[in-house]
């Protein structure tokens, strides 16, 4: 409001016209939904224009290819996906030749939701989707998401009689291909996204880029015969959380490209037929590519067969924060040939049990490389090679701070000479051979927590060993480890930079073939090898079958187990009991779409007194409170076959309790605050009265009084802060300073020992504040203190957590509030979904909180995730999990902190404003019908790329530096939900002003309003109000929204005002009173509350 700025609001998809198809649809159609197309050839006749899509019927299959030649717009992209009843399948496109999918020369493109598939006998090239340019320059923004495309059978085995291998280069064949072709005009890519997408069983490639334009003096010399254009680099590819599986040739490879980014990724099984080299996830002849977060295991042959690739003609390359695992070939390969590779560098990544080589060097120079803080598990019966160095050029590569364990039978070997390459303080235990030329080696157990495991949380470093704080200092290292944790903390060996943690209190992992601390019934368990081929064995268990053990911990503490299910089983699901003596939950995976079958997955539960949480891959799930004391984990296996390893459990020293007090010690600190401010306004009032016998201040000068009382004053003012937090950190941080002048008094005698025992005594009763068994709602902070709020009680709760990270949700209660049933407002803040917070208060005008007063209406609004670290989707999950919070939730929050108050969810009014107000319609067209009542939007941002005519809030144009430097500094897997202004705006403003909130934000018409509406039968009654010079949210998308909304629903169900002359923010200082607020808010109050007068 005030300073308001807030923009962004759902992406408006497009406005285009829809072309359906449906392969069994008997006659060719006029490609309306009535009437389908039933051949994807009649696509080239279509004069397709920004915003139209081409839509396949769920359930049905086609013939290829699809082709698209045809370019959308930066607002308006062409969509190719489903339509059609949501709970059927995909519809699947099938052959057709080179290219199931093509989309040639055409920028502003999103393909999703669609099966692809392009059977053949391995002998010509095949393509699922292809996305291809010839002479055809820039081509700008394609997504490919959320498909599943399998079995395309291109080029294998991939090799040729003296030549170079086929299906790959210019010729690829693979899943999803994107190729820069041509020789007259530079072609090559920008902001291509390659997520959310399922690939099994494929010939050769999985992901795969190609580009012709990439001849360089940096190239190594046998690539000139296989590209023959000057380099053009392609720049914004995003490749990330794709699965894939059984993969013939190579898993994800990043060629021709500048800035490429793979993370989240999973590929399980690869270089499966392929008969030449292959790599899980690589990058050769590109610049300041990053891989982080992506997990390769099953890769087979030692024809390389590594997960993890630096290939030829590369330069700042960053492998950090992955995981690799089972792999024949090993972990790394670097491969310079003739022209070095030069400044890349390898960290904090985990390496469990691959084989044959750990680092291999084909020939060629290493220039300017970094390998360090990765930790390397070798199990029993493999014989690796730390280093394999197949070349006599030079290798100037730094070798540091890496810890590498190999347990049982085989050894661990070197074939490493070059002078160059620094092998410094690295740990190094087992049956390792010696490296003539290392330094500082720790040889001692390192204190791995469960090593062997292949969940990384076993790799967490146990108290009292020589790993911990003694690397050396790497310059450029980067700011989190694999867990998030500062690397400034703790200077540790290996990839986990936290404190030292307990030994875990047992652990499973069945290599031994030992289940004799376990008890089965109701059906069989059994040792069995890895059902995927992985190294040791696991324990199946036979449908029906109940697996348990003793827990043997008492809370808190964590429980991380992997599990594998083979076949969905909806009404006898696999469940899984983890309890204590005292509490114990219960995790049932009853919904498929929680958990995927035929892999393995990790299951972690963490139980504390207060609270419980479970997830699965990293997805939440509902772990339900059961009263069971027995204090076992029970593994009940449904109708499923199910295997389980890799199990051990821990006291939880890393999840503390929150640092909150019991209500004894709130009340006893809210004396003491009592006591410190009278004492204080005592001295301030009278200090001739203190100065005077017999007081021991006697003869004190007054102004020494006086500056006395000021600093009483603030302490008593901050205890009763504290008290009001229930914060225990502001009373323990005070306990040294009471007993210090509790023995300073005492040492100055007569009567100022009556002091020191106060002073000693309320020292005591601080230290002894400890957190109380039961978590409590902790209420909100400093901010809750503005004046806005003075007649409103606010709490806080978390609503959900991401990351490790709580979301939190505030409940705003009147202070004067009666008991029984009252009205909820819900509401959701702006900025631009890149800034802001819930309570920040210039975004609260004071005719809403009047209005709630004059309803005694209770409000809940909710924090989110912003961009750029999150995405659209991920904003909306938040919203959705937001009001499943408020049905099953609120009324438990608001018991805690109000008795006998309760949330009428029958009336419920949504408003929000700019961004907000965004999440407010799409809300309103999302929820239940009836659920939500009245929708209040004020300005509203409803089109991501609108038309401005002049600068946002007067703002000059910013330097793209500052959105770059922004993005550079993004953490991995560290999430923001809310910064308060002006933090952030500036991020804001430069997403606007180079157009790249759709690239931010995303393409998902499940959260577009327009195309809600279009779907939509109703709508609660909808205030929305903007002003018409709006520089932040231009007023055209709220005008068109309404028009649309009416047209589609009826003149009585949306009002819009338009406040002349107005910018964002505009009714930040408008009364309550306001004529046509009060005209708006008339319909609103009768909707609400079925009441004819506010």
């Amino acid at each position: 409001m005030k300073s308001s700025l807030l923009l962004l609001a759902l992406v408006r998809l497009c406005s285009g016209a829809s072309y359906f198809f449906d392969g069994a649809a008997n006659n060719a159609g006029e490609g309306s939904e009535s009437q389908p197309y039933n051949n994807l050839a009649v696509i080239s006749s279509l004069k397709l224009q920004p915003g139209d899509k081409i839509l396949l019927k769920r359930g049905s299959s086609i013939v290829g290819p699809l082709v698209l030649t045809s370019s959308g717009s930066t607002s308006a992209p062409i969509n190719i996906g489903a339509y059609g009843n949501a709970e059927q399948p995909k519809p699947v496109v099938v052959g057709g030749g080179l290219s199931t999918v093509l989309i040639q020369g055409a920028s502003h493109v999103v393909v999703e939701d669609l099966e692809v598939t392009n059977p053949g006998d391995n002998k010509s090239a095949l393509r699922g989707v292809y996305i291809y340019g010839y002479d055809s320059g820039n081509v700008k923004d394609v997504t490919v998401q959320n498909l599943y495309i399998h079995d395309v059978r291109g080029y294998m085995p991939s090799t040729t009689t003296g030549g170079a291998p086929v299906g790959k280069y210019a010729n690829a064949s693979g899943a999803i291909v994107v190729e820069a072709g041509g020789s007259t005009t530079p072609t090559y890519f920008t902001g291509i996204n390659i997520q959310d997408n399922e690939i099994r069983s494929v010939d050769r490639q999985g992901i795969y880029t190609w580009s012709n334009w990439c001849q360089r003096p940096e190239l190594a010399a046998f690539w000139f015969t296989l590209c023959t254009a000057p380099w053009y680099a392609s720049s914004g590819l995003l490749v990330q959380r794709n699965r894939l599986y059984d993969v013939g040739g190579d898993g994800i490879v990043v060629k021709g490209h500048e800035g490429a980014i793979v993370k989240d990724n999973l590929v399980v099984g690869f270089n499966k037929r392929s008969k030449s080299p292959n790599a899980g996830v690589w990058t050769a002849n590109s610049i300041n590519s990053l891989f982080q977060y992506n997990t390769v295991s099953g890769g087979t042959t030692t024809s390389d067969g590594m997960s993890y690739d630096v290939d030829h003609s590369t330069s700042g390359t960053v492998f950090e924060y992955n995981v690799s695992h089972d792999n024949e070939g090993g972990f790394f390969l670097l491969c310079p040939y003739d022209k070095p590779t030069t400044n890349f560098t390898i960290r904090y990544n985990l390496s469990v049990n691959d084989k044959t080589r750990i680092f291999q060097i084909c020939d060629g120079a290493l220039t300017g490389g970094k390998i360090y803080k990765n930790t390397i598990q070798i199990g029993s019966g493999i014989s690796p090679v730390i280093v394999t160095e197949d070349t006599s050029a030079s290798l100037d590569v730094l070798f540091a701070d890496n810890i590498i364990r190999k347990e049982g039978s085989g050894r661990a070997t070197w074939k490493l000479q070059d002078e160059y390459f620094s092998v410094v303080k690295n740990s190094f235990y087992g049956p390792i051979d010696t490296y003539f030329n290392a330094t500082g080696s720790v040889t001692e157990a390192p204190g791995l927590a469960a090593p062997g495991l292949r969940d990384p949380k076993a790799y967490y470093l146990l108290n009292g060993y020589p790993t911990l704080d003694v690397a050396v200092d790497i310059v450029g290292d980067a700011s989190v480890d694999f867990f998030n944790n500062p690397t400034t903390g703790h200077k540790n060996l290996g990839f986990y930079s936290g404190t030292g943690t307990n030994i875990p209190i047992w652990i499973s992992k069945f290599d031994d073939s030992d289940i004799s601390a376990w008890k089965s019934s109701s059906g069989s368990a059994t040792i069995v090898p890895d059902p995927a081929g992985d190294l040791g064995n696991s324990v199946q268990l036979a449908p029906s079958t109940v697996f348990s053990r003793p827990i043997g911990a008492s809370l808190p503490f964590r429980f991380n187990a992997r599990i594998w299910i083979d076949a969905v089983s909806t009404s006898k699901p696999v469940s899984v009991r983890v309890g204590s003596t005292s509490k114990a939950i219960d995790v049932v995976l009853g919904n498929p779409e929680t958990y995927r079958t035929g892999e393995w997955q990790i299951l972690e539960v963490l139980l504390t007194s207060s609270g419980q949480s479970a997830t699965l891959g990293g997805t939440a799930l509902t772990a339900v409170p059961v009263a069971d004391n027995a204090g076992l984990v029970i593994f009940t296996a449904g109708g499923s076959k199910v295997h389980i390893d890799d199990i051990f459990t821990s006291y939880s020293d890393r999840y503390p309790l929150p640092d909150t007090m019991s209500k004894l010690y709130t009340y006893l600190l809210g004396i003491q605050g009592s006591l410190l401010l009278a004492n204080g306004a005592y001295m301030l009032l009278f200090p001739s009265e203190i100065a005077a016998p017999p007081s021991p201040m006697a003869g004190t000068p007054i102004s020494v009084i006086h500056a006395m009382s000021t600093s009483t004053i603030s302490l008593g003012l901050t205890y009763l802060v504290a008290a009001y937090q229930s914060n225990r950190t502001y009373v323990v941080m005070g306990v040294p300073g009471r007993f210090l002048a509790a023995a300073l008094f005492w040492y100055h005698g007569g009567a100022w020992k009556n002091v020191a025992c106060y002073e000693a005594v309320w020292g005591a009763i601080n230290f002894g504040a400890q957190p109380p068994h039961e978590m409590k709602h902790r209420p909100a902070r400093l901010i809750h203190m503005s004046p806005v709020y003075s007649k409103f009680d606010v709490s806080v709760v978390t609503y959900k957590v991401v990351n490790g990270q709580d979301i939190k949700s505030y409940v705003l209660t009147p202070k004067n509030i009666p008991s029984g049933n009252h009205p909820i407002v819900v509401k959701f803040h702006g900025g631009f979904f890149v800034s802001g917070n819930s309570l920040y208060p210039d975004w609260y005008p004071q005719w809403s909180l009047d209005y709630c007063l004059l309803h005694s209406a209770i409000i809940v609004t909710g924090d989110y995730r912003l961009l750029p670290e999150a995405t659209g989707a991920e904003i909306y999950e938040d919203v959705s999990d937001f009001w499943d919070w408020i049905r099953n939730g609120l009324q438990p929050h608001l018991d805690s902190i109000r008795a006998g108050v309760q949330a009428d969810l029958d009336k419920i009014l949504l408003q929000g404003e700019s961004a907000g107000g965004a999440i407010s319609i799409v809300s309103a067209l999302t929820q239940p019908p009836g659920f939500i009542k009245a929708v209040i939007a004020t300005y509203p941002f409803l089109t991501l790329s609108p038309k401005r005519t002049k600068p946002i809030f007067g703002a000059p144009i910013l330097p793209t530096t500052v959105l770059q430097d922004h993005l550079d500094s993004i953490q991995p897997g560290k999430i923001i939900t809310e910064a308060t202004p002006p933090k952030r705006i500036n991020i804001a403003i430069a997403i606007a002003q180079q157009e790249l909130f759709p690239r931010y934000y995303g393409a998902d018409e499940r959260h577009d309003a327009f195309t809600l509406l279009e779907k939509a039968s109703d709508i609660p009654y909808t205030f929305i109000f903007h002003g018409t010079e709006d520089s932040a949210v231009p007023v055209d998308g709220s005008i068109e929204w309404v028009e649309a909304a009416k047209n589609k629903l009826g003149q009585e169900k949306v009002k819009l005002h338009l406040e002349q002359g107005a910018e964002h923010g505009f009714d930040g200082e408008t009364p309550l009173e306001t004529p046509w607020l009060q005209e708006g808010l008339k319909a609103i109050t009768e909707n609400w509350l079925d009441a004819g007068t506010q």
